[in-house]
C-alpha cells in the first residue's frame, strides 16, 4: 500500500524528562526519609549501649566493691573503671555510631560511681544524645537508676 506511513513507537524527549524529574523527586524524599530513620537508630542504640555499661558497672560494683562509669562529653564515649581506677573497656560513640552528646551544661566528664551495695552516686545527669535531627535521652538519677526516652 502506497502512502500508508507507520508511526514508530516510542517516547519523546519531553515525556522521557518528566518521568525521570518524578522519580527523581521520589528517590530524594525516600532517601531524606531513609537518613532520618537511620539517625534515629543510632541515637536509640548509643543511648541503650550507654545504659547497658551503667547496668554492667552496677553488677561489677555489687561483684568487686565498687566501680564507676566515665562519660566523656567531646568526643562522645565512655569507659569503666574498676574499683582500684583500672579502665575495662570503652566506646567512642562518636565513632562507633556517628552521635555526639549534645548538652552544653554538661562538664567535660562525668563519673557515675556505684558502691559495693550498687548504690551509684551522682548529682542527677540527663545526656542527650544527637546524631542530625534524632536525639535521645538518658537521665541517671542520684542514685543510679536509668531512665530511657
Amino acid at each position: 500500500m502506497m502512502g500508508v506511513r507507520h508511526r514508530e513507537q516510542g517516547f519523546t524527549l519531553l515525556e522521557l524528562v518528566f518521568v525521570i524529574a518524578v522519580a527523581g523527586a521520589l528517590l530524594g524524599m525516600a532517601l531524606s526519609r531513609g537518613a532520618a530513620g537511620l539517625d534515629r537508630i543510632a541515637v536509640v542504640a548509643a543511648r541503650d549501649v550507654a545504659a547497658a555499661a551503667l547496668a554492667r558497672t552496677r553488677a561489677l560494683a555489687v561483684a568487686q566493691g565498687g566501680s564507676a562509669l566515665v562519660i566523656r562529653r567531646s568526643p562522645a564515649g565512655f569507659w569503666l573503671e574498676d574499683r582500684r581506677g583500672v579502665q575495662i573497656g570503652g566506646t567512642d560513640l562518636e565513632r562507633s555510631y556517628g552521635v555526639v552528646l549534645d548538652d552544653p551544661d554538661t562538664e567535660a566528664e562525668i563519673r557515675v560511681r556505684y558502691d559495693a551495695l550498687g548504690i551509684g552516686r551522682v548529682a542527677s545527669r540527663t545526656l542527650r544524645f544527637r546524631r542530625g535531627a534524632a536525639v535521645a535521652t538518658l537521665v541517671i538519677s542520684s542514685y543510679g537508676r536509668v531512665v530511657r526516652r
